[in-house]
């Protein structure tokens, strides 16, 4: 299975796998990276990072800007139907460990787009275990709709951060087609284990810090109630 450990922004990411799905030296190849391509950047207002992968487009499938732009202007969202575009913000990564972490939720939620049994395993988890609101709304969600199947059509309460879902269900494909149904469980059991335990070390450093403070302002109450609260946390497995 491909890794996607890549400190890269996540509309970078699905270009790329646009690129390695289409055959890029025939000009209808070309022109289905292009078409997949733009419809993600009708989503992006920031002019700076739409230049930038509009550039990348433009070099990937052997065409000028001008001809890009075009096109985009092309697929903008119709009038009939307005949306709220929110700019599309690089995924934040500050170290390896960081990539990891965020790494490990991406794959936990793409094996629960995919797989019934992974979500019954990840109810021992909380919308709080994930980074982000684009992960919290989408764990949430999974976890109330079990059943349902991401991969016919985004749905209306999802519509918000509909590209993380499209990453999420490229590296479901990328990672866990091959996998069977018992393979897919035993990752899943793997990964929410590893997500619990990267929540319960971030709270521990988050209490600690906490802690550290109450006691150089000489807050007593409030000192032993995070002491309280970091040794019944050290305590959990």
């Amino acid at each position: 299975a491909e890794a996607v450990d890549q400190t890269v922004p996540a509309i970078e990411w699905v270009i790329c796998q646009y690129e390695k799905r289409n055959d890029m030296k025939t000009a209808a190849g070309k022109r289905q990276l292009s078409t997949e391509a733009l419809r993600l950047l009708v989503a992006v207002q920031d002019p700076v990072e739409r230049e930038h992968y509009i550039e990348m487009v433009a070099n990937k499938s052997g065409t000028s800007r001008n001809a890009v732009e075009a096109r985009l202007e092309q697929i903008e969202v119709p009038t009939a139907t307005p949306r709220r575009l929110k700019t599309i913000q690089p995924i934040e990564i500050d170290s390896p460990e960081r990539i990891k972490e965020l790494s490990t939720q991406d794959y936990l939620l793409a094996l629960m787009s995919v797989e019934r049994g992974a979500v019954d395993v990840a109810e021992k988890l909380k919308a709080e275990y994930f980074e982000g609101m684009e992960r919290q709304a989408l764990f949430a969600y999974l976890l109330s709709n079990p059943n349902h199947s991401l991969s016919d059509e985004v749905p209306e309460e999802l519509q918000e951060i509909d590209t993380y879902v499209k990453v999420v269900l490229l590296k479901a494909e990328t990672r866990y087609n091959t996998l069977d149904g018992s393979q897919r469980l035993v990752e899943a059991v793997s990964l929410v284990n590893q997500v619990k335990q990267q929540h319960q070390k971030r709270q521990k450093i988050l209490l600690t810090e906490a802690l550290r403070e109450t006691e150089s302002s000489h807050n007593e109450t409030e000192s032993d109630r995070l002491r309280a609260a970091l040794n019944l946390l050290i305590k959990e497995k």
